[in-house]
């Protein structure tokens, strides 16, 4: 294990040797920028916690505008994961808004490094409106869990920190391809069954998919696997940031890449207590 995933000594010569997972950040190894006033640890680390301060408030104005100010007018029934509420049109259409910028704006900042500081705090704000959204829909099944999720995110992310941090374990580039195939062959398995859905002749064939808890459970414990796997993409990544020190601009895109891992990794562990909870109670 130990030899697979150690860097060669070459290898920390020079920032083209690095690359990065993480699509969101995996340009930051071509870049060859060199400044005085570059990037450090501790500006990464604050920016990161800003990303996720933004997620929150995304999540609580969510709630707030759907139970204060948008709790009004033509409302009707929807029914998700065998729970039904009532909604009202226009949280529906903020939370698919959320979800769709959501998918968006990750691909730009990934090409236009710029936007980060913006495009990324839209991109936290919209995560957190989508979590409300769920809480919103299906309190029973998400509202129940969501703290538990937090608390078991925070403590795989110190876990691998603390891992990546004895100098022991470093992602090299045969692992970091390894991980980006599995990355996208859960992207395009998400988006196949999604096509097929609307296929009327392979619809059973997705309704036992989807409707099966033991493939359902498998799913995210895999997702659970890859996320976390790219936590320590991430923190190579951010190591070469700092040590080649590139121009301290570019600790926004080193602190939205890291930001983006983790709340995909608390929503793919929220996904799987949800149906751990599901699925004792049926």
């Amino acid at each position: 294990m130990g030899r697979t995933l150690n860097q060669n000594n070459s290898n920390k010569g020079g920032n083209n040797s690095v690359i990065g997972t993480n699509p969101v950040i995996r340009k930051l190894s071509k870049v060859a920028e060199q400044s005085d006033n570059c990037a450090s640890y501790g500006g990464i680390a604050v920016k990161t916690l800003y990303f996720l301060l933004m997620s929150g408030v995304g999540y609580v104005l969510y709630l707030y505008l759907s139970l204060n100010v948008f709790n009004t007018g033509e409302s009707f029934d929807i029914e998700f994961d065998n729970y039904v509420s009532t909604l009202h049109m226009t949280p529906l259409f903020i939370g698919l808004g959320a979800a769709i910028l959501s998918i968006i704006l990750p691909f730009i900042v990934a090409f236009v490094r710029s936007t980060a500081p913006v495009l990324g705090t839209i991109y936290c704000l919209c995560q957190g409106a989508l979590l409300g959204f769920l809480s919103y829909v299906a309190p029973q099944q998400y509202q129940g869990v969501m703290g538990l999720a937090l608390i078991i995110t925070i403590v795989l992310v110190l876990a691998m920190l603390a891992i990546y941090a004895t100098g022991k374990v470093r992602p090299g580039k045969k692992v970091r391809t390894v991980i980006f195939a599995l990355f996208i062959t859960s992207v395009l398995s998400s988006l196949a069954v999604l096509i097929l859905a609307l296929i009327p002749a392979t619809r059973p064939l997705v309704a036992f998919v989807t409707t099966n808890p033991l493939i359902c459970i498998g799913f995210s414990v895999l997702g659970i696997i890859i996320a976390t796997l790219f936590l320590l993409c991430d923190f190579e990544t951010i190591r070469q940031t700092v040590e080649n020190r590139l121009p301290k601009k570019y600790e926004w895109s080193a602190a939205f890449g890291l930001a983006f891992t983790v709340i995909w990794l608390y929503f793919k562990i929220l996904d799987l207590l949800a149906k751990l909870t599901n699925t004792k109670s049926s």
